[in-house]
């Protein structure tokens, strides 16, 4: 009787491990499926992320080539603007130059239908004014020499007066009114803020007060353009002389 106990609870067991293995075994296989169809689904994943950062990546260098390009194309357009402009005022000086010219051409041709009316040829017109142009040369160098004249003149005027004295006064223009600008004391000469733009000459005098009272005389032996210098005439010195007097003719 143990015996049949025996033998029935071994079956037992072993119907129950076969029934455990059986369970045991198609949980295992369901779990390897799904493991199987997530490395599936992980590859996929992954496979798909890769060419997602290649085509970015892609994209990102065509967008740094593509804001190269409108970096170029905006400077291009910029230079091409400035050349438009540089264009256009080249125009604008061309036309003015143009109507300008065709004015001149008019001009011409009525100073030409003058000289026809006269009976003046071209051959004419040409001598004429190569002696104008003659004319004027020597008009130019005739004032010229003039000039190297008179400054020749009043420097050996002036050298004269310094050695002998001062002749006759020179006259300066009426009213004409100055500072003095510096005294020399020690050598008796002052400068005054009036010169030959004013219209004085050498060997003109001055009269000098300060503040309305007569201090003196002075008598002008050297001008420049703005400026000029005039010696102390003891015999009319009535005070001192300062750069705070005037000077009046």
């Amino acid at each position: 009787m143990l015996r049949i106990f025996l033998i029935i609870a071994l079956v037992g067991g072993l119907a129950a491990t076969a029934i455990s293995g059986y369970y045991v075994r198609n949980a295992f296989l369901k779990t390897l499926d799904e493991r199987n169809d997530f490395q599936q689904k992980w590859n996929t994943e992954t496979k798909m992320y890769t060419d997602s950062q290649s085509k970015l990546k892609k994209t990102e260098t065509e967008l740094t080539e593509t804001k190269t390009k409108l970096t170029q194309t905006q400077s291009d357009l910029t230079a091409a603007n400035g050349r438009i402009s540089d264009l256009e005022g080249q125009n604008k000086d061309l036309s003015a130059n143009l109507t300008k010219t065709k004015s001149d051409l008019d001009d011409a041709q009525a100073e030409l239908d003058k000289f026809r009316q006269l009976g003046v040829n071209a051959d004419d017109v040409k001598r004429i004014v190569a002696d104008l142009a003659k004319a004027k040369k020597e008009r130019d160098d005739y004032i010229a020499e003039n000039k190297i004249i008179s400054h020749d003149r009043d420097n050996w005027k002036d050298r004269y007066y310094a050695l002998v004295g001062p002749g006759e006064v020179a006259p300066e223009p009426p009213g004409l009114r100055g500072k003095i600008l510096d005294v020399d004391p020690k050598f008796g000469f002052v400068v005054l803020n009036v010169g030959s733009d004013d219209g004085v000459v050498p060997h003109g005098d001055f009269m000098v007060n300060n503040n309305g009272r007569f201090v003196g005389k002075v008598r002008v032996v050297s001008v420049q353009k703005n400026r000029c210098i005039a010696n102390i005439l003891p015999s009319w010195t009535r005070g001192e002389i300062s750069e705070d007097c005037s000077v009046i003719d």
